[in-house]
């Protein structure tokens, strides 16, 4: 009787051979990761933004699937390249439970620039594990790493920059429309104390911001959304609390049960209301559409 052994060959059997497999699987996520960024920023179809997302998650799974099924030359590498690409695929597939390592998607989120930044954070350690795990390889097998400057590297890094500057402004922007957001927040039930504590601390955030903006925008060394920011503030300024002057009026006879002239005040009350609503929808649409420009622009310039 003839028995006969399935014995995988191990193709990759030198250091160099092997961390080109893993490189040139991670090269064919880099290229599709930048198709992505890209078409997120030029294509205004989210049917087909959502495409390029799934082609994406596809690469990043075909590169899973291709280095573990492959037989290491070192167990380490491996497991550090796969550890990576599934935190790029969660990420992917916004997966923030699996990126954020909560226990359950009904665990709370707090804020979502908190959110941003702790997802960002764990970006931003998964290139770092993997970077280190990479240069623990090259040490270990006294191998000498070159940086990846062609041009595909040099536009990611350049995409990266412009979303890291967005995203950070953008922060800056959410936390404005939260205070903004509480100010209105049962508006009826407040009395006129708790609505001007409420104005002063938006009033604070917004001056706060203004100078967190300017720092950010400061340290960079690209084009800034600086332009975008100020115009999305600017309602924000003091024509906002003179116009909150009828909001307190009106909260003051409600709360003493004075009732002369309350239709006056009532009218006075919702026409401040309506001019709340026009000049916010206004003031988010500059900021929406502003930053549009400015992605699609600077990445534009990149290809």
């Amino acid at each position: 009787m003839v028995i006969s052994f399935s014995v995988q060959a191990q193709r990759y059997n030198t250091p160099q051979s092997y961390l080109k497999f893993i490189d040139d699987n991670h090269e064919k996520v880099i290229e599709q990761t930048w198709n992505y960024m890209y078409s997120h920023s030029q294509e205004p179809n989210l049917q087909k933004r959502n495409g390029q997302r799934k082609v994406l998650e596809n690469v990043l799974k075909r590169a899973i699937r291709n280095i573990e099924k492959e037989k290491p030359f070192d167990k380490d590498l491996q497991q550090a390249a796969v550890k990576y690409l599934n935190g790029n695929l969660a990420i992917v597939k916004e997966d923030y439970v699996q990126i954020l390592k909560l226990e359950s998607s009904k665990e709370p989120l707090v804020d979502k620039s908190t959110i941003f930044r702790k997802i960002r954070n764990a970006m931003y350690q998964l290139r770092q594990d993997y970077d280190s795990s990479i240069n623990t390889y090259a040490q270990r097998y006294d191998l000498t790493i070159n940086v990846n400057n062609n041009q595909l590297a040099q536009k990611m890094a350049a995409t990266i920059k412009i979303y890291d500057h967005y995203n950070e402004m953008n922060i800056l922007v959410q936390q404005i429309k939260d205070a903004e957001a509480y100010l209105w927040q049962d508006i009826a039930k407040l009395n006129p104390q708790q609505f001007h504590t409420r104005l002063q601390d938006l009033n604070n955030v917004v001056k706060n911001n203004k100078k967190k903006a300017i720092a950010l925008s400061s340290s960079i060394d690209i084009e800034s959304l600086q332009p975008v920011y100020d115009n999305f503030s600017h309602f924000f300024g003091m024509s906002y609390t003179n116009h909150t002057a009828p909001i307190i009026e009106y909260l003051t006879v409600a709360r003493n049960g004075d009732r002369s002239d309350i239709i006056h005040k009532t009218e006075a009350f919702n026409k401040a209301k309506t001019w709340f609503n026009l000049n916010r929808r206004e003031s988010y649409t500059l900021w929406s559409s502003g930053t549009s420009n400015y992605i699609y622009n600077l990445i534009s310039n990149l290809d």
